[in-house]
């Protein structure tokens, strides 16, 4: 996915001059949808747990949270973003948020 337009990256997100706002990838639960399928009210976003140090939007880390979601909400599609995390190199605050 593509970050969004810099106009919209002020304040907190700007307080680290090298850490700037790149793609990150997803992944859907429990397949991606076929375009005619792209509702909002068939998608639920769901940033995993883990402080943005750990874990990630891979199925090994957010695949159960994902099926829980998709059983308890009127949601046919679950989309876990793979946004950095704060202890990988160059990947310091504020860079999870820059992805969203």
């Amino acid at each position: 996915m593509d970050p969004a337009g810099n106009n919209l990256y002020t304040d907190v997100m700007t307080y680290d001059d090298k850490t700037k706002p790149e793609k990150f990838g997803a992944t859907w639960y429990p397949k991606p949808p076929e375009p005619s399928q792209l509702d909002a009210k068939n998608i639920a976003l769901h940033f995993h747990g883990g402080g943005y140090k750990l874990d990630d939007g891979r199925i090994a880390d957010c695949g159960f949270p994902a099926i829980l979601v998709l059983d308890n909400t009127p949601a046919r599609y679950a989309l876990c973003p793979q946004y950095p995390l704060s202890f990988n190199p160059g990947c310091r605050f504020p860079a999870a948020f820059q992805a969203h």
